[in-house]
């Protein structure tokens, strides 16, 4: 078997995602393996690392024409080198942790035609020019030649002693033999206006100590529930689609004409994929400025196809929406969640996948960051004893802590409880936009100048075990 795996170089280390993908890869014997990257000629280092883990060749897209490319860029460049491997799979992570976006793979899938999974649990198998997966939705089958988007579900492992690393090949756009109007800026439709460090959310915090906790929570759940309101601008865009019920409240918010529609059971692949089609369809023919998915598994998986069929632009993980009646502005975190970035499309319809509420039906969530992460089983048991929500941060799902169903962040859920505890928990933007809406947001970190802080209402500066023995 031929396998591709996509690798991005973040700061002269490999994804963590992508690291995933290649164990995958490596998971099967006898396996012709190749690493395709598209980065600066900095990423030589740790590709030819990974060289003496196996049989594996190296490709680095390397291009001053290719700087600047947004995930349609992207994945018309990696494409491109793909084509001519000519591998039976394509194996990418679920998505870097700088651009967060999940969309290359899909793209990649798209431009090559090939069968696609996305968010990979398990690889049951693969026979009879088919793999067999378990995702995050329910177990997916597909044929060869396929591209599959794999979760953090593994570790890379060490390279073998005496194992020397093999060189890199490095092809330019020439080299490669692409449009360079397909790529770099001049190839990517979706565009930065500007980035800004992130204030939206932050609260005046008042630290208090341990003990007062249980009085605090007590007391603010006999308020009132904090109301959701979603700005109406004055000057909208003409026709705005709605791709679910979920994001119907937004695309009223900047829409004067909104078209809803149904999404298909999200388990029924070739249901999906009919509906795509006729949106395709229905979008080349009609006036449409801006189409609207539900940042969900599904959303992540179609949005990007659709993308590439339209050849525009697509904003993932939006959390908020503006509109002056001509363009649509899309914000969303960016670098990591150290920023956040105001993004617009330059040809219409502009697509993005926008992050909604979910129904919180807890009034009180208690959620356990990597800080808190050695307690965690006793912050759930607090939290079930009490009729407590219970969440997590990221990290805590990658470590295995915890199921994804309890992640709050960018690439979990928002959630919108009257309290929201949040235990060991850093602040990054990238889950801080998931707790904007909530009503009370209690923060509980050693360090008194943790970015949490800048977020809550309340502040108790202690380790999870000094709050532990206060509540327990």
């Amino acid at each position: 078997m031929k396998i591709v795996v996509c690798v991005k170089e973040i700061n002269c280390e490999i994804n963590p995602f992508d690291e995933c993908a290649l164990e995958c890869a490596l998971s099967f014997d006898g396996a012709e393996i190749h690493i395709v990257s598209m980065g600066r000629e900095r990423a030589v280092d740790p590709i030819k690392r990974l060289s003496r883990l196996g049989n594996i060749k190296s490709h680095l897209l390397c291009d001053t024409a290719f700087a600047g490319s947004d995930t349609l860029a992207t994945g018309y460049v990696l494409s491109e080198m793909i084509k001519k491997i000519a591998p039976d799979l394509v194996i990418c992570g679920r998505q870097s942790i700088d651009g967060d976006t999940g969309q290359v793979g899909p793209a990649v899938s798209e431009y090559l035609n090939y069968s696609l999974i996305t968010n990979v649990l398990e690889i049951y198998k693969t026979e009879n020019g088919k793999i067999f997966t378990r995702t995050r939705v329910c177990d997916e089958t597909a044929d060869f030649p396929a591209v599959i988007c794999v979760d953090r579900i593994n570790t890379l492992r060490f390279p073998r002693i005496g194992q020397k690393p093999k060189e890199v090949e490095i092809l330019s756009a020439s080299g490669l033999g692409v449009d360079v109007k397909k790529c770099g800026l001049k190839g990517s439709p979706t565009q930065v206006v500007k980035s800004f460090q992130n204030e939206i959310g932050t609260r005046k915090c008042k630290f208090v100590t341990p003990d007062k906790l249980a009085g605090i929570i007590a007391e603010e759940r006999k308020k009132e529930s904090k109301k959701i309101e979603i700005k109406d601008f004055d000057k909208k865009l003409k026709n705005v689609w709605a791709v679910g019920k979920d994001v119907l409240a937004q695309a009223n918010s900047i829409g004067e004409n909104v078209t809803l529609f149904d999404i298909p059971d999200e388990k029924n692949i070739s249901q999906s994929e009919k509906f795509i089609s006729e949106l395709e369809d229905k979008l080349k023919t009609d006036v449409c400025d801006a189409v609207l998915f539900p940042a969900s598994f599904w959303g992540r998986k179609y949005a990007p196809i659709l993308q590439v069929r339209l050849k525009t632009g697509l904003c993932a993980d939006c959390t908020y929406l503006e509109t002056d009646g001509n363009e649509l502005f899309m914000y969303r975190p960016a670098l990591g969640g150290d920023v956040t970035a105001k993004i617009k499309c330059t040809k219409k319809p502009a697509l993005a996948t926008v992050r909604v509420e979910a129904k919180t039906e807890n009034d009180v969530i208690i959620s356990v960051g990597k800080g808190a992460v050695d307690y965690i089983d006793d912050f759930k048991s607090y939290a079930d004893k009490n009729g407590f929500g219970f969440g997590v941060s990221r990290p805590v799902v990658d470590t295995g802590k915890a199921p994804y169903d309890c992640q709050v962040g960018l690439t979990g859920k928002n959630v919108n409880p009257k309290i929201y505890v949040a235990a060991g928990i850093s602040g990054a933007v990238q889950h801080t936009c998931a707790i904007e809406k909530a009503g009370v947001v209690i923060g509980i970190n050693p360090d008194r100048n943790a970015r949490i802080f800048s977020y809550c209402d309340y502040g108790i500066v202690c380790t999870a075990e000094e709050i532990l023995n206060v509540l327990c």
